[in-house]
């Protein structure tokens, strides 16, 4: 009787291996764009085909951050307590885009000044709202013991 022969443990390729994985997750497009992404490209759609008016895409594009502001800070409110630096990705600063918008819209007169005070005071609301959310998350944050 013959022993049986030994053969050297199979070495699998795990580069390649997860390279074929992530190829197959993105051809079957199971990594989904957010709706908030969804929305934003629809409403630039919208501006650039001349279907919206500048000051209704600027009044759009703060109400959509603001809303995806607070439910973003719903739901990685978790995350955000632990490390303070997941806020500037789930719930970044957006006062300085929009007020980049509302002053370049200014100055090419797509808006009026009376348009251009009130976009303004709808983005100082937002901010200050985010200011709010990130008091709160300070708070919470110093009283579980987390690095503030």
């Amino acid at each position: 009787m013959n022993p049986p022969q030994y053969s050297p443990p199979r070495k699998y390729p795990f580069g390649k291996i997860l390279a074929a994985f992530l190829a197959l997750l993105l051809l079957t497009h199971c990594a989904t764009v957010s709706t908030y992404h969804q929305n934003i490209e629809a409403l630039n759609t919208s501006l650039a085909a001349d279907q919206i008016s500048k000051a209704d895409f600027i009044r759009q594009r703060i109400k959509l951050d603001t809303d995806h502001g607070v439910e973003s800070s719903k739901k990685w409110n978790a995350a955000m307590l632990r490390d303070a630096s997941m806020e500037a990705i789930h719930d970044p600063h957006r006062y300085g885009h929009h007020i980049r918008l509302i002053e370049e819209a200014l100055e090419n007169e797509e808006i009026t000044d009376l348009e251009s005070r009130e976009f303004k005071r709808l983005a100082k609301e937002a901010r200050k709202a985010r200011s709010i959310r990130t008091q709160k998350r300070t708070m919470q944050r110093a009283r579980l013991g987390y690095r503030r």
